[in-house]
């Protein structure tokens, strides 16, 4: 048999089950956990909840699917809590939650519009006060340096990202530039790519076509604005190629067995 999503991605509650297992095995450790939880993404790892739960339904089949799939991962994720605050180790543990990106069911595949970019990071630990909700713009690189900050290990950077610690505490960070890219193309394995500045957002297609969005102004990123703020475009486009590097070298190999 071929690799499927059901024979290679196992439920949340089998991978929290695991993950249990891996606990109470190194219990005493300073423990590090990462899990890839798919619910989200995967049809084929279904949950029937109950309908009083999907407060903001998504209208249409697939999405009502999504929302159940969403609802059946936080009961997951809320019944590990509950575990750990049961065993009276809750605090003793940061516990991050993050997306590699958005979903919009029913929308085709994923681009670098806002509403695939758009992923909240949930932060909950000993350190962190309750309640608090920052609407600035984060990175994921950034998860890193917040998680060793919030454990005392580091005051502000690590790699490529800075410590969300301060805003946290109701601290301006100053601006955060970030670079988005959507998965390649089957045919051609080309990407559209997008940099965030702010207000502004750069993008170039698939096609390699530029386009320049203010977002304060046009959220939905219907109107072209590069004529208009042309300064603004050619510093962006040079930047965008800046960070993005000269082009490298690239090697093809033949596909993988995943059960290897």
């Amino acid at each position: 048999m071929g690799a499927t999503r059901v024979r290679v991605l196992r439920s949340a509650a089998e991978t929290v089950s695991r993950l249990g297992e891996w606990m109470s095995w190194h219990h005493g450790e300073n423990q590090f956990a990462w899990l890839h939880l798919s619910e989200p993404r995967n049809p084929s790892l279904g949950f029937t909840p109950d309908p009083a739960d999907l407060l903001d339904p998504i209208p249409g089949e697939a999405g009502r699917a999504y929302g159940a799939r969403v609802v059946g991962l936080d009961e997951v994720l809320g019944d590990l809590l509950q575990g750990l605050e049961v065993d009276g180790t809750l605090d003793e543990w940061l516990v991050v939650v993050v997306g590699t990106r958005g979903h919009v069911p029913g929308s085709g595949n994923p681009s670098v519009i806002e509403p695939w970019t758009q992923v909240p990071i949930l932060l909950l630990g000993p350190n962190l006060p309750a309640g608090v909700r920052v609407d600035a713009q984060v990175r994921l690189e950034d998860v890193p340096a917040t998680a060793l900050t919030a454990m005392g290990f580091v005051t502000r950077r690590f790699g490529d990202g800075y410590s969300l610690m301060p805003l946290v505490h109701g601290t301006e960070l100053g601006a955060l530039d970030a670079l988005v890219v959507s998965p390649p193309r089957a045919e051609d394995g080309r990407c559209g790519i997008a940099l965030r500045q702010g207000r502004w957002k750069f993008t170039r297609d698939e096609k390699g076509d530029a386009s320049l969005y203010d977002l304060q102004r046009d959220p939905h990123e219907v109107d072209d604005v590069q004529e208009a703020h042309a300064e603004r475009a050619a510093s962006s486009a040079s930047e965008l190629s800046s960070l993005l590097g000269k082009p490298q070298p690239t090697a093809v190999i033949g596909g993988l067995d995943p059960f290897r």
